[in-house]
């Protein structure tokens, strides 16, 4: 999902999609042929021990990046699906004195549905 510039809202599915497409949820693999499952994901990303973060060639100072944790959980019955994701993020504020670090943390809760009649996945998240 990541350095994927966003192609990932059409290409990624389970709980980790459906941090940014909450239909994602409900597209089943195609190996999937059960009346249930479940999913889940659990991810860490940091940048602060790059010296070019976002490479655009300007050097960052030593742990300046930004860090990213999240997880997700998901259970889908026949044709519907629920899930519960979580996010957090953090990033310094560069050149801030005294040092300060902007942070954000989301819960989700999210269903959907697919219509196999149309080949369709529906979702909403809250």
């Amino acid at each position: 999902m990541v350095g994927m510039g966003g192609a990932g809202a059409a290409l990624i599915n389970g709980t980790a999609g459906a941090l940014i497409n909450p239909s994602a949820i409900a597209v089943r693999q195609t190996t999937d042929l059960d009346a249930w499952n479940w999913d889940y994901h659990l991810d860490a990303l940091t940048g602060k021990y790059s010296s070019d973060y976002d490479n655009n060639g300007v050097v960052a100072g030593e742990y300046s990046g930004a860090s990213l944790v999240t997880g997700g959980f998901a259970l889908r019955l026949h044709d519907w699906s629920g899930a519960v994701t979580y996010l957090t993020q953090s990033a310094p504020v560069p050149g801030s004195a005294p040092a300060l670090t902007a942070s954000a943390t989301r819960l989700r809760l999210i269903v959907g549905r697919y219509n196999a009649q149309y080949d369709l996945a529906f979702g909403i998240g809250v």
